[in-house]
């Protein structure tokens, strides 16, 4: 470019001078055709490089953001991006608000935690069917590492207590211990205003289903230690590892709806008997009765005629 306004100048200073009037006309002539296509280029490239207006953008239609939206995202992650935000925004009001007593370990935090738990955990157990309350009573903190529950009865929810151990404030696997240990002895006839006749079978029955749905909702076995459910609580465990959660989910459901209130004996035969009619409910023609009988008799479980 510069080049070109350089001739350009050139060009105009030479036919100003008129170098060649004396060359005779022939040299003037064509010394006037060279200065005029200097002129001529010069003018052409001026006005090629000038900016010329240009026409109002077209709007992108949808079609093509959607395309470049795809660019951008992966495939699916979009989907599982907006399922997330969906999710957060549309999070469901508590079920159920607990009721806490004054104490300086039960912190704004600690309130809000225990609260999510045991929400979570009611919305578990009463999608498998379990008949549970809505309205808990009071929650308070145990002067010790252990729980402890009390009430009148009869009388209304507002005449029982629930006393977390101290040192299960900040763990969710033990909330909602907690909160499972007050279900099923509420279901099993062991905390209330009418006991169980068979009251140390059921006692043991409900800590088992207590440990075992607040296990199975963790995704681990949180039993550790040697009881008189330890073995059945070993079995089902392995029951879960081969047939899966949903199935000894609900064989477990099915076992407390073929429950007998009546004594039957010692425990592990009252036990494998009603076990055994839950996973038949949802048996199809034996095809799990057998590997579920073969795990019993591993655990030394079987029925004792």
């Amino acid at each position: 470019m510069i080049f070109v306004i350089a001739g350009i100048i050139l060009s105009i200073q030479v036919w100003r001078s008129k170098p060649f009037e004396r060359a005779g006309a022939f040299l003037s002539g064509l010394a006037t055709i060279v200065i005029t296509a200097l002129l001529a280029g010069g003018l052409w490239e001026g006005w090629r490089i000038v900016p010329k207006p240009q026409p109002p953008a077209k709007p992108p239609t949808a079609a093509e953001i959607a395309a470049e939206v795809k660019k951008i995202f992966p495939e699916g992650s979009l989907g599982a991006t907006t399922t997330i935000s969906s999710s957060i925004i549309r999070s469901p009001a508590p079920e159920i608000s607990l009721i806490f007593k004054d104490s300086p370990l039960l912190t704004p935090e600690r309130k809000r935690r225990i609260n999510s738990e045991v929400n979570g955990f009611y919305l578990y157990l009463r999608g498998l069917g379990f008949p549970l309350e809505k309205e808990l009573p009071s929650f308070g903190v145990s002067n010790s590492n252990a729980l402890s529950m009390s009430g009148v009865f009869p009388g209304t929810i507002y005449e029982r207590q629930i006393y977390f151990p101290k040192n299960s404030l900040d763990d969710p696997d033990r909330i909602r211990e907690v909160y499972a240990s007050y279900v099923f002895q509420i279901l099993f006839h062991i905390f209330g205003d009418r006991l169980s006749r068979d009251f140390g079978n059921d006692r043991t029955t409900a800590t088992l289903f207590e440990v075992y749905y607040a296990s199975s909702f963790a995704g681990r076995n949180l039993d550790k230690s040697e009881w008189r459910g330890h073995k059945w609580m070993q079995a089902l465990w392995e029951i879960r590892s081969q047939k899966g959660k949903d199935f000894t989910d609900r064989t477990m459901y099915y076992t407390y709806k073929a429950w007998d209130p009546s004594p039957v004996g010692e425990f592990d035969r009252k036990f494998c008997i009603r076990f055994l009619a839950g996973v038949w409910v949802i048996d199809n023609n034996g095809t799990s009765i057998g590997v579920v009988g073969s795990i019993l008799a591993k655990h030394h479980l079987t029925q004792k005629q």
